[in-house]
């Protein structure tokens, strides 16, 4: 997954994430959840 490639690649420390989605088909499902565990706040 993308994500994980991206989080390990960047200090998003003291940042906002605004995950979003580009198509109108497209939900975000779990992101955010996945997001908390990659980045492990």
């Amino acid at each position: 997954m993308i994500l994980y490639t991206f989080f390990d690649d960047y200090n998003l420390s003291n940042r906002t994430i605004a995950p979003f989605c580009t198509s109108g088909e497209s939900r975000l499902l779990d992101t955010e959840k996945t997001i908390q565990v990659v980045v492990q706040w």
